[in-house]
């Protein structure tokens, strides 16, 4: 669910547990991938099966949250404050 609520031209944009959703759905779809709990990756480019999940776990969601912010600033025609909330936000 997103959300974008104008309040002083502060914007909230609210994140509920993607990285969560996306990660059971990535094990639960692919038979083959381990079920991994989720640890901070330690780069971009992982070096293997579960450096790379982590990674992608995090930076797809980042990518997505950054291109949302990008298209509501397009859509208001002016540069937003964007804060994230939410079950991973932090």
């Amino acid at each position: 669910m997103l959300g974008a609520h104008e309040r002083s031209h502060v914007y909230r944009l609210h994140h509920l547990s993607w990285r969560r959703d996306f990660q059971d759905a990535l094990t639960a779809q692919c038979s083959q991938l381990p079920f991994i709990k989720f640890e901070k990756p330690k780069g971009l480019i992982g070096k293997n099966t579960v450096e790379c999940m982590y990674s992608g776990v995090l930076y797809s969601n980042a990518a997505t949250i950054d291109g949302l912010i990008d298209r509501i600033a397009d859509e208001l025609g002016e540069p937003v404050t964007a804060i994230v909330t939410g079950g991973g936000a932090a």
